[in-house]
């Protein structure tokens, strides 16, 4: 025993490092507005006096939302309390707890600049605070208690939203993305994935199996040539226009090929489950080519070929499963809060299908969720 008397942490403070965000946009402000007058008309419910409520919210140095219901008549408080927030770093729930075993903060309470009391909460954006948000009205632990539960249920639906497409983390597609300029302008690039469906025979005979219902998104293009618009769109982004030529048998697309014109180049991508061929993917620049022999989705190796003579093979040694990598990646990028990767390759899933919906729209494949 020293005879010091140890000080708990306040409990607002373990709120401050779970409540947290890799982005606050100016929705995620809105949102949050609206879930705290939800949270508020629910605590409202059951009183017979009813009192009303101010709420600012503030990022980056600019008012995103600013409230106040009927009978407030300014907003000092909520100044008060985001002056707080600014100048400890803390919620002002946390000035007051601690103001309550230390009384620390005791000369502050006559501060009109000041608020000693709950209902302010930083942003902490990216690990930085870059904001606040501050509401006002009831008794100062309710304040606080709005917030708190507006910004868990923010958190509970800032999910990570992964499309389960395997080219875009395999080793050797960033391989080939650096690789890319030794060729010079690309001109033509083909990508391939025929493959002969044991399904087609029973799909001749009359019966519909799901690798060729319309109503269940079947057909070459959303089942293999998916693979090829994806691998596509990673390398080279969304293209100027597309053409889906396709071969429909009783309103499903067999096989096609889809033409998508970059410009100042051109590339095919063919998907096929009513025939197959050796598969070979080439992708051509002034200066040399790459060839990948197998479909993209399934890419362990490819060779590059230079005009001048000099070639190399780039290879994945001691593959794992194609599948293992994406799921290695989606893993890291929760674990690290990459929001700015989950982005991007959000941002690509949504050019791939809205390529995808073109193409069977030019052909007249609908399915029934349309």
């Amino acid at each position: 025993m020293t005879g010091e008397i140890e000080i708990m942490e306040p409990e607002s403070a373990a709120l401050e490092r779970r409540l947290r965000f890799e982005k606050f946009s100016h929705e995620d402000g809105w949102n949050t507005a609206m879930k705290i007058l939800e949270l508020y008309g629910r605590k409202m419910a059951g009183r017979e006096v009813k009192k009303g409520i101010g709420i600012r919210i503030v990022a980056d140095g600019v008012l995103i939302f600013q409230y106040l219901m009927d009978g407030k008549r300014d907003d000092s408080w909520l100044i008060r309390k985001q002056n707080t927030v600014e100048k400890f770093g803390h919620s002002s729930m946390y000035i007051w707890e601690v103001n309550e075993r230390t009384h620390e903060y005791e000369a502050l309470k006559g501060d009109p600049a000041y608020a000693v009391c709950g209902g302010a909460f930083p942003l902490i954006i990216g690990g930085e605070i870059r904001g606040m948000i501050a509401v006002s009205g009831l008794a100062h632990y309710e304040d606080h208690e709005l917030i708190v539960k507006a910004l868990e249920e923010l958190k509970e639906h800032h999910r990570m939203i992964f499309e389960a497409m395997n080219i875009h983390y395999l080793p050797m597609f960033g391989q080939l993305k650096e690789h890319l300029s030794d060729l010079g302008p690309i001109k033509i690039v083909s990508f391939n994935y025929s493959q002969y469906s044991s399904r087609y025979d029973a799909f001749k005979r009359g019966e519909v199996l799901a690798a060729f219902d319309p109503k269940r998104a079947g057909g070459a293009l959303m089942d293999i040539n998916v693979y090829n618009i994806h691998a596509a769109v990673g390398l080279f982004g969304r293209p100027e226009s597309i053409r889906y030529e396709a071969n429909v048998e009783r309103d499903i697309d067999t096989s096609g090929i889809m033409t998508m014109d970059y410009g100042k180049f051109k590339l095919s991508a063919i998907g096929a489950k009513d025939c197959k061929a050796p598969v070979r993917c080439t992708i051509q620049g002034t200066e040399g080519c790459i060839v990948i022999a197998k479909p993209v989705n399934q890419m362990e190796s490819f060779e590059l070929i230079l005009n001048d003579g000099t070639t190399a093979e780039y290879k994945t040694e001691h593959p794992e499963h194609r599948l293992y990598y994406e799921f290695v990646e989606f893993q890291k990028m929760m674990e690290t809060e990459d929001w700015e990767r989950h982005d991007q390759m959000l941002a690509v899933s949504l050019a791939a299908a809205e390529i995808l919906e073109e193409g069977r729209r030019q052909n007249g494949i609908f399915t029934d969720f349309q």
